[in-house]
């Protein structure tokens, strides 16, 4: 959204990572069953948390065909880690019990990987909130807006990604105060993008601790 993506193009550039999850997870499964899980569990969470680094390095964007050397790579790295991750993790939590036990095994499984994503998207979501109002409220106190107008700068960044110009700040632009709504619009993009780098790389932290966890336990 905020690098001018439409719904579809946004959905059509994760498109690698889904064909290699699709395409190597098989493999991936079975080699596990042959040589056993754990090196593909700590090899798959490191190529993971570097294709999310990769991700972290993309500014911003000009142009959409800037998508093969920008998203492209890091997309595609962290679909290979994820592709040797999720069939062998599984296969792992099916295998540590008898057949017996093997639905509490698929549900406990599933179950936690739910709560995971929930619980995931709600810690980062309010930080990338907290530090998307930080970074915003930098940028912007250098336009020398009054306090009112800052005020309604600020309450929009509770949107993120759809942050939005208030019509009071485009007003004054309009009355020929100069390119004030062009200078938050570009405080929300780059602000936004800050985020979005540091929420990354948090990510991509746990990944490489994920895989310690394979090394250790």
């Amino acid at each position: 959204q905020v690098q001018g993506y439409s719904q579809l193009e946004a959905g059509l550039s994760f498109l690698p990572f889904t064909l290699l999850l699709i395409t190597l997870s098989r493999y991936a499964g079975i080699w596990a069953d042959r040589h056993g899980p754990r090196i593909l569990l700590i090899a798959g969470p490191v190529i993971v948390g570097l294709g999310m680094i990769l991700l972290s390095l993309v500014g911003m964007v000009h142009r959409k065909s800037d998508y093969w050397f920008t998203f492209f790579p890091g997309i595609v790295v962290f679909g290979l880690g994820m592709s040797l991750t999720v069939a062998p993790l599984t296969a792992t939590v099916m295998g540590a019990v008898t057949s017996q036990f093997s639905g509490v095994a698929s549900g406990v499984n599933n179950a936690l990987s739910r709560v995971a994503g929930v619980f995931a998207n709600a810690v980062f979501g309010a930080l990338a909130v907290v530090l998307f109002a930080g970074a915003v409220g930098r940028k912007i106190d250098r336009i020398g807006l009054d306090s009112r107008d800052r005020r309604e700068v600020m309450a929009e960044t509770v949107k993120l990604g759809d942050a939005k110009v208030p019509e009071d700040v485009r007003m004054w632009t309009v009355s020929g105060e100069g390119g004030v709504a062009a200078e938050v619009e570009t405080a929300y993009r780059e602000g936004f993008i800050e985020v979005y780098r540091v929420v990354l790389r948090i990510s991509a932290g746990l990944a490489f601790a994920g895989a310690l966890m394979a090394v250790f336990f």
